[in-house]
């Protein structure tokens, strides 16, 4: 006997846009055309070229200035007429003596000069239509206690974090692929059966109408098999809507058009035996704790920085024109310097002070949070493995449902041909019938979910980075 996947497969070939997907390549295609995951990975590489430019900071910084300045006006200094006084050519200044070769001293007591050169006024003028000026220079930060070594441990921090946000989406894109996709399978199923169903209902109904012509049976038997017939029709427009539904959610996560119809190449009775136990591995959502943890402890270093002084050196080369160090000529003049920079905050009304409590406060909050998170995962696990078991038990007792009421459909299928069954216990049968493929296609649905989610718990799922 064909599965029913494949009645239904044979039924859409007909379709247009049509693909036939295995779980794999399912996660794949959403891997790669997921726009949720595409942001995620632009983020995790934003943080670490910050992290890369971080540690810039650590190497010498090399700067250029220029500038050009066109003037208006020219600068003017105008001094006064100045009197000299003359001396000899040992720099001696002649004095008036008197006969005895003692100076002369005037009315204020001070001796009086005998010669005394003018200096007359002078207007010394700058005019220039440009100014030039450049420097090129090297800046390497010696001290700053610790300012630039935090700095690049909190970016470390947040490109870790990032990195571990990826694998996060990863996972959760993941398991909604494969629940999109299960889903999928289980309308498969379910429309397939729901048509099986409404064939026997039908064959059921040409029986009792033949009964009915041979005056065995009343109307009202017929009428109660119509009821169910229309109830089985609307039950199988509403899983062919469900199944069509479900086929543009799963083609939403894949990035398809939404009217591609998806059919699964994987079957959910394919999983056999219990699910395979797998060590536990660093879930993404503590390792984003453990960076924010390092990120709050990076920024308590860094205010706490904030209380050593910041040293520099520095050596700078400069041209300029005119050129200062040649009485202002017309022409470029260029020097170097080196030099030692210290620039220490002293007070500031314990604005650091404040500044480190609250960043100490902030790591005492990320640890508090890592520390629940953890008792968080670990519940999770067991929950997972609870579900686990619970679907194995499920699977298995769906599988001795359907059992018995194939052989009960059958048994009172006999009898009513042989006329110690009524038409409502064939009818019954049917639906014990039903029922119990619909709880077996649930379990096995569940069966596959239950080991995704799993797997996503223990931190296993898209580890593959």
């Amino acid at each position: 006997m064909k599965p029913l996947w494949l009645i239904f497969w044979l039924w859409t070939t007909t379709l247009m846009g049509q693909q036939t997907l295995t779980l794999e390549a399912a996660r794949q295609m959403a891997l790669k055309n997921n726009k949720t995951l595409q942001a995620a990975k632009a983020t995790a590489h934003a943080a670490r070229q910050d992290k890369k430019g971080a540690f810039t900071h650590f190497l010498p910084a090399v700067t250029a200035a220029g500038n050009v300045q066109r003037m208006h006006k020219s600068f003017k200094y105008e001094t006064p007429d100045m009197a000299l006084p003359v001396a000899d050519a040992q720099g001696n200044v002649i004095l008036v003596t008197d006969g005895a070769g003692n100076p002369v001293t005037g009315a204020d007591g001070k001796p009086i000069v005998k010669n005394w050169a003018v200096l007359p006024s002078q207007t010394l003028s700058l005019s220039r239509d440009n100014l030039s000026f450049l420097s090129i220079g090297i800046t390497q930060p010696l001290f700053t206690g610790g300012k630039v070594l935090h700095q690049y441990k909190a970016r470390t921090a947040l490109a870790k974090a990032a990195a571990s946000g990826l694998y996060r989406q990863r996972a959760e894109l993941m398991l909604k692929t494969d629940m999109a996709y299960w889903r999928v399978a289980e309308l498969v199923e379910k429309t397939a059966l729901a048509r099986q169903y409404c064939t026997l209902i039908q064959k059921h109904m040409d029986d009792l109408n033949n009964l009915k012509a041979e005056g065995v049976i009343t109307k009202n038997d017929v009428l109660k098999v119509t009821v169910k017939e229309n109830e089985a029709q609307l039950n199988r427009l509403k899983a062919e809507n469900g199944l069509k539904l479900s086929q543009m959610a799963l083609c939403q996560l894949l990035g398809l058009p939404l009217d591609t119809v998806i059919l699964t190449a994987d079957t959910p009775e394919a999983a056999q035996g219990p699910a395979q136990v797998k060590t536990p591995q660093p879930r993404p959502e503590i390792e984003m704790l453990d960076q924010a943890v390092a990120l709050a402890g990076a920024d308590v270093g860094l205010q706490r920085s904030r209380y050593f002084p910041n040293l520099l050196a520095h050596a700078h080369y400069t041209w300029m024109n005119p050129n200062p160090w040649n009485s202002l000529a017309d022409e470029f003049g260029s020097d170097w310097s080196v030099g030692v920079g210290l620039q220490w905050d002293l007070f500031h009304w314990n604005e650091r002070g404040f500044k480190l409590s609250a960043a100490k406060s902030r790591r005492k909050a990320a640890l508090r949070q890592r520390e629940e998170a953890r008792e968080m995962v670990d519940l999770e696990i067991r929950q997972a493995r609870f579900q686990c078991a619970e679907a194995d038990k499920r699977h298995t007792m769906a599988q001795s449902s359907l059992e018995a009421a194939d052989e009960n459909l059958r048994l009172t299928q006999e009898q009513f041909s042989e006329g110690v069954a009524a038409s409502t216990d064939v009818l019954d049968a049917q639906t014990l019938w039903q029922n119990a493929h619909t709880e077996l296609i649930e379990a096995q649905i569940e069966r596959r979910l239950s080991q995704t989610r799993l797997e996503k718990a223990l931190g296993c799922l898209g580890k593959d980075r």
